[in-house]
């Protein structure tokens, strides 16, 4: 079977697919090499081709968020967004939240 047969039956969440970012991303801030950006376009890019929404985990600075929307990115998470908190105080943000005005 070929690697292209391996992804086509491969199951997949019809809106997910999570895009760690490269190590790069992470430590430098940006991507500081084209083929870490042209790694995570492509990565971001299949997503979209196979009909997927794409989360990119791991996301800690401002400049990584704006590189992943430049690229298509539809979601992102980490630290920049928020840190792991307990149920309760992500409840307790929520209602914060949606109590004041905006």
């Amino acid at each position: 079977m070929t690697a292209r047969d391996q992804v086509k039956q491969a199951p997949a969440k019809p809106q997910l697919i999570k895009a760690s970012l490269p190590e790069a991303l992470r430590e430098a801030g940006l991507p500081d090499a084209l083929g870490d950006s042209a790694i995570t376009g492509a990565v971001i890019s299949l997503g979209h081709q196979l009909g997927l929404g794409v989360v990119a985990e791991g996301v800690e600075t401002k400049a990584q968020m704006d590189f992943l929307r430049d690229k298509g990115c539809n979601e992102v998470q980490g630290y920049f967004i928020g840190r792991p908190m307990s149920a309760a105080d992500a409840e307790a943000m929520l209602r914060a939240q949606a109590a004041s005005p905006t």
